[in-house]
């Protein structure tokens, strides 16, 4: 039987007004960060959090690759199945779509429950609704305990899709952290996993137990893919350093637009000193504004954007 998730913290205040209106984020006292630079960082400190896992392991991305670096990630979640911890993983059907065959030979076979968001494996997918709209999370939670999250996939730095190998590794960053925060992770990865696994291939199990000739061994085999163990409860935050935290998600319903909301005010607020390094960079007029106001004001502004272009609809 799947647990009921925790109740998520009590909601923020009221939306503000405006084209951009969105609830304020949610911050959390307690909570500790170290930032990652790089793969390099992030898959071994992914890993050995993964190695002292007792409970359950969540683990979403865009792109899960076959090179050394998700073999390394693979292992780690593969060795944590067989010793019993409740492994979910959820990869994008776009980005992961060459690997799977693989991921599914290392993954699946060991026990880790894999789910696929919104796969392409078959040529209609293309015609359900909602196919331009990716998985683009990319996050790891631990016991609930800690928590992995920044725009770094499950990718060797040095390996580019499209150019290959490359001497320099790539530009990227993501925050190891701890305390109350963790369980807001959580739920988030959980809940696309469940959507990814349940949504899309649910009803299909069902037909398949109802024709199996054995329904209910099939049953108990469907339902016992599922089983997710409670989750664990946090430790005391006593000891951990009063860093104020707030986990915001992005979706394309209520909440598109609560990361750049984030952004502009803290922009807005700005006094000294203005990095902002990203990939893809479309800013809308506000955005813009905001940054333009900051720079007028004696904010010193700096940007720090792609250079070598993967995507050439990136460089539109």
């Amino acid at each position: 039987m799947m647990p009921r998730p925790a109740p998520m913290p009590a909601s923020a205040p009221a939306a503000r007004h405006g084209p951009l209106a969105q609830p304020a984020p949610d911050l959390t006292g307690g909570n500790s960060t170290h930032l990652l630079s790089g793969g390099d960082e992030l898959f071994p400190a992914m890993c050995r959090a993964i190695a002292m896992a007792r409970h359950q392991v969540w683990l979403a991305t865009y792109i899960f690759d076959d090179d050394t670096a998700g073999q390394q990630v693979a292992t780690a979640l593969a060795d944590a199945a067989r010793r019993g911890v409740w492994v979910g993983v959820v990869v994008d059907g776009f980005g992961s779509k060459s690997t799977l065959p693989v991921l599914r030979q290392w993954l699946r076979d060991a026990g880790v429950n894999l789910a696929v968001f919104r796969p392409i494996d078959r040529w209609w997918r293309a015609l359900q609704p909602g196919q331009f709209s990716r998985l683009h999370q990319k996050l790891c939670v631990v016991d609930g305990l800690h928590g992995f999250i920044g725009g770094i996939n499950v990718l060797d730095d040095r390996h580019d899709l499209n150019h290959g190998w490359v001497d320099a590794p790539r530009l990227d960053f993501a925050v190891a952290l701890g305390g109350p925060v963790v369980l807001q992770m959580e739920h988030a990865v959980r809940a696309v996993w469940t959507r990814a696994a349940l949504g899309a291939d649910w009803p299909e199990e069902v037909l398949n137990v109802a024709r199996s000739a054995e329904p209910l061994a099939r049953a108990r085999r469907v339902l016992s893919r599922l089983r997710m163990l409670a989750p664990a409860a946090p430790k005391t935050t006593a000891s951990l350093a009063p860093v104020r935290v707030a986990f915001l998600v992005r979706d394309n319903l209520r909440r598109r637009r609560s990361i750049e909301q984030a952004y502009i005010e803290a922009i807005g607020r700005a006094r000294q000193r203005v990095d902002l390094a990203c990939p893809y960079f479309y800013p809308g007029r506000v955005f813009m504004r905001t940054l333009r106001d900051a720079a007028r004001r004696g904010v010193k502004v700096r940007l720090l954007l792609q250079g070598k272009v993967d995507y050439r609809f990136a460089a539109l």
